[in-house]
């Protein structure tokens, strides 16, 4: 007479290992699929969603250890027979479970939400003027490609990274030289701000020259209509020479 396996090695690798993958691509594509309706509080914890697996693989270790520790014991046609009333299904039900229930510990803890929600907030923002320099004197090619082009590709990059351009609320655009033109006002409107950055030429203020004091007075009068709390920055990119 022979019995069943005490431990099926198929059905162990489905239950531990299919169930967690089957949950992440199930949660994957609930993700991708409400994408743009979807928020996480601790989306930085994804890496959480991995403890599933790495507890299949463990559980598959302890199984296949326990598995020879049998097989030494007793043939594999025996060993079932010396466990009366052992049922090989129900460890590999129980062990699917604890992984699974790990996985959604996991996604719980990242805080998915679905919706909106009204919530009010008092923000006063941050109001930036970039103040920058057309002047004839920044075509020099002392930096590559020239001293306009390099602030602008400075003023570019700080838009998208943790500075107070990027955490700006509201920005403002001046071209200067011998006098100054307002090229944005104070405005949410990045995408302009970044169509009017790339427009700006040496000449797009109307008198050559350097005025650095006129710049900066005419940059502080933009705040005029600011939150009073509000923290209020003065960008200025420039090569120094004030005439």
């Amino acid at each position: 007479m022979k019995g069943r396996d005490l431990y099926p090695w198929g059905w162990w690798t489905a239950g531990v290992i299919g169930t967690p993958v089957l949950l992440l691509a199930i949660g994957l594509t609930i993700v991708l699929i409400f994408a743009d309706e979807m928020d996480f509080d601790l989306a930085r914890w994804w890496w959480l969603m991995g403890i599933g697996p790495l507890a299949g693989l463990w559980i598959l270790w302890t199984v296949a250890r326990r598995r020879r520790s049998v097989q030494a014991f007793a043939s594999a046609s025996l060993a079932p027979l010396l466990v009366e009333g052992f049922s090989p299904v129900r460890p590999v039900w129980k062990a699917s479970l604890q992984v699974a229930a790990l996985v959604m510990i996991a996604w719980a803890l990242i805080g998915p939400r679905w919706g909106t929600y009204l919530e009010k907030h008092r923000v006063y923002g941050v109001d930036v003027v970039v103040a920058l320099d057309v002047s004839k004197s920044m075509l020099a090619e002392d930096v590559r490609p020239n001293r306009l082009e390099r602030a602008k590709q400075v003023i570019r990059q700080q838009l998208t990274e943790r500075t107070v351009l990027g955490r700006a609320n509201r920005l403002a655009l001046i071209a200067f030289a011998g006098s100054t033109s307002l090229k944005v006002p104070l405005s949410t409107d990045l995408s302009a701000f970044r169509n009017r950055l790339e427009q700006l030429t040496v000449g797009s203020a109307p008198r050559g020259g350097t005025a650095l004091a006129k710049a900066i007075r005419n940059a502080a009068d933009l705040f005029v209509r600011s939150p009073e709390k509000a923290t209020k920055v003065i960008l200025l990119f420039t090569d120094g020479e004030d005439h």
